[in-house]
């Protein structure tokens, strides 16, 4: 059934663990015991191996895949034959890229042979990039089709390079079960692809500071409006003014100075 389900809507993204146990209770899964599936649900099935991508804090959840949920529960509820890089993995102590990279793909194929779709060309690897919201490791959206072609053999994304009858040139070619399993099994590197965040709480709010505006009294509108005095006091005569304001003042001690023999 899940099977069926996932074919039939798509591919679509799962992030955090309430999003994933929302997706198996709408589709009619149960638990051994007969019960919804919540966040303790998931957390039991990553320990028996579900492909997700790890979370790290409130913002950063852990994510994973329609095909790769429903291909795992079907491994697990032996309605398939786990294929051999599957068990190579489960026997694995450490799922290293290598053996989860090949491990994912053999999943997907077996579980759901008739989903892989070929992607040519990068504009078609950003749109479904971004129908998932991946993000590169700087910017909010998906990346464009320049920075994948100038930045994925650095990244290694599995492509190649096959000439198109259409296009000039040669084309990059792969696939969505390829780019998947890449997304899940590759490690966390300091540039490349992210999975999408959550948005920010509503408690939490950035620090907001107010522009520096002009003072209203210095304004020449503020000046015409205010209501100014017809006369000017004269300065009392009590405070004699000062000649020595604007220059400086000689320099007079505090004591009178007295010549040597005056005495």
């Amino acid at each position: 059934m899940l099977l069926r389900a996932a074919l039939a809507e798509g591919e679509r993204g799962l992030l955090g663990k309430d999003e994933m146990a929302d997706w198996l209770a709408e589709r009619g899964w149960r638990t051994e015991t007969g019960r919804v599936p919540n966040r303790r649900t998931i957390k039991l099935l990553r320990q028996d191996h579900l492909p997700m991508v790890p979370g790290l804090d409130q913002r950063r959840l852990p994510w994973t895949h329609t095909f790769l949920v429903a291909a795992f529960i079907a491994v697990q509820e032996g309605l398939i034959e786990p294929p051999p890089a599957w068990r190579t993995l489960m026997r694995s102590r450490w799922s290293a890229p290598d053996i989860l990279e090949p491990a994912l793909l053999g999943l997907l194929r077996a579980a759901l042979p008739d989903g892989e779709v070929s992607l040519v060309g990068w504009e078609y690897v950003s749109l479904w990039l971004s129908l998932l919201r991946w993000r590169t490791h700087n910017y909010a959206t998906a990346p464009t089709a320049q920075t994948l072609s100038a930045s994925w053999r650095r990244w290694g994304l599995p492509a190649i390079l096959v000439r198109v009858p259409d296009k000039p040139g040669r084309s990059i070619l792969t696939t969505n079960y390829r780019m998947l399993a890449y997304l899940v099994g590759q490690p966390r590197q300091k540039r490349g692809l992210r999975p999408p965040q959550a948005p920010r709480p509503g408690y939490v709010r950035r620090i907001m500071f107010p522009r520096a505006r002009p003072c209203p009294s210095a304004r020449a509108v503020y000046a015409r409006e205010a209501d100014l005095p017809s006369e000017v006091a004269p300065t009392p005569v009590s405070i004699p003014p000062d000649a020595h304001a604007r220059r400086q003042r000689p320099y007079s001690p505090p004591f009178p100075i007295r010549r040597a023999g005056f005495w």
